[in-house]
């Protein structure tokens, strides 16, 4: 499984219009095929920061994922208030046994 980490900065007066960008690419990216996970967090001490999780079968599934129309409209909001992808980390989680 490949695991996906992105932490986003925004203004803390764009907050509220980020969660909503964010949970409007969330739904649709849960049904797609290949993804195990896919969620959003907020940063209580840090209000302008917020993290996204995913988990992905496969690096071919995540890739088709970035091609998705909601991607598009998520990254296009996501620009119109300057939302920032600070880090975007990747890890191979493949399991293996005791």
């Amino acid at each position: 499984m490949l695991l996906v980490a992105i932490e986003f900065r925004v203004d803390p007066d764009d907050r509220t219009r980020f969660a909503e960008i964010a949970d409007a690419l969330a739904d649709p990216t849960r049904e797609e095929e290949g993804c195990n996970f896919f969620e959003f967090w907020s940063d209580l001490g840090e209000t302008g920061l917020f993290l996204a999780h995913e988990g992905w079968e496969s690096p071919a599934d995540l890739e088709r994922h970035r091609t998705t129309p909601h991607v598009a409209a998520f990254k296009s909001a996501a620009a119109e208030i300057d939302a920032r992808v600070v880090t975007a980390s990747y890890y191979d989680a493949t399991a293996t046994s005791a």
